[in-house]
């Protein structure tokens, strides 16, 4: 069996590759994902290098964390030249783009366009982004980014969504990324939560301590909804759905397939469990599938049929 996957027409070599944000902020991590995986996500690029928030801005949970990193990251044109360096064929790279604003995303979007990255996604996730809240909760907007800049090049683009957990609120995305033709959603960017020191009575962070985002074996649930809902409102539209949060298994990955899932990114347990877990979720994956006897493609969105949904 194999574990290849398309998002928007585009093969992927694997099934499960790394959320934005982990083992990609520096030129070293890309190095070692790099040489562990052929599907790379890379992390949010700014205009600008960008340092972390200050420590502590990050912490073990049980089974997860919490973190608010902010958007540490090398900047667009240190980022370019890494891609220019270690691109090679059979390589698939996803972009991630997140601009102060559109013209920031304007420029970032044309000179990933103009390098091998295979996709391009938008992070409309992140808080002080655009009118100090996160574009994905301006939906007009969201309408007026996704106007600007989806017709800039011919690679495919996506939008990195946050957890919605309305299937109104998601009707009304789906409408616009129809609108202006996105190829591929990544859903969902960390849920927001909060860890209190019972000693300090404050939060564990001093920094933007209510924008933490927790990423942890039970956001797997809402997550597993949220991907069913976009699969129930995108099947027939041709935009891939990739799926991205709490997974620590094998049969994580699967249950994200047969809901609706076209690729599966891992966080918060690569870095607990270091790189070695990709190889460990691909083993563990593929024995789900020999003993249902089944493939990717076939099994993909299966739960809803068999719902009757």
């Amino acid at each position: 069996m194999t574990s290849a996957t398309k998002i928007a027409g585009i093969t992927i070599p694997t099934y499960i590759g790394n959320a934005s944000g982990v083992f990609d902020t520096t030129s070293e991590q890309l190095n070692e994902l790099m040489a562990v995986t052929s599907f790379i996500t890379l992390k949010s690029t700014t205009i600008k290098p960008r340092l972390s928030n200050p420590e502590p801005c990050q912490a073990t949970l049980l089974y997860g964390s919490i973190q608010t990193a902010g958007l540490p990251n090398m900047g667009i044109l240190e980022t370019i030249r890494w891609i220019n360096t270690h691109y090679h064929t059979g390589l698939v790279i996803k972009a991630n783009i997140s601009g102060n604003n559109s013209d920031e995303c304007l420029a970032l979007m044309s000179a990933f366009q103009a390098s091998p990255v295979s996709l391009i996604e938008i992070n409309v996730t992140c808080q002080s982004r655009f009118f100090r809240k996160p574009i994905a909760c301006d939906l007009p907007a969201l309408d007026k980014l996704l106007s600007e800049i989806s017709n800039i090049g011919n690679k495919p683009i996506g939008v990195k969504l946050p957890y919605y957990g309305n299937v109104e609120l998601q009707r009304q995305v789906v409408k616009l990324l129809l609108k202006h033709k996105v190829k591929f959603v990544t859903c969902s960017s960390s849920i927001l939560g909060l860890d209190i020191d019972v000693e300090t009575e404050a939060s564990i962070f001093h920094y933007d301590s209510l924008q933490n985002s927790v990423d942890s074996a039970c956001v797997r649930y809402y997550i597993l909804h949220e991907v069913c809902n976009y699969h129930k409102l995108l099947r027939g539209t041709g935009v891939s759905i990739i799926g991205a949060g709490g997974v620590q298994s094998g049969k994580d990955v699967y249950n994200l397939m047969i809901a609706g899932a076209d690729v599966v990114e891992v966080g918060s347990l690569l870095e607990s469990e270091g790189l070695s877990c990709l190889h460990r979720l691909a083993v563990e994956f593929e024995t789900v599938l020999k003993q249902k006897n089944t493939t990717i493609e076939r099994a993909k969105g299966s739960m809803l049929i068999r719902s009757g949904h």
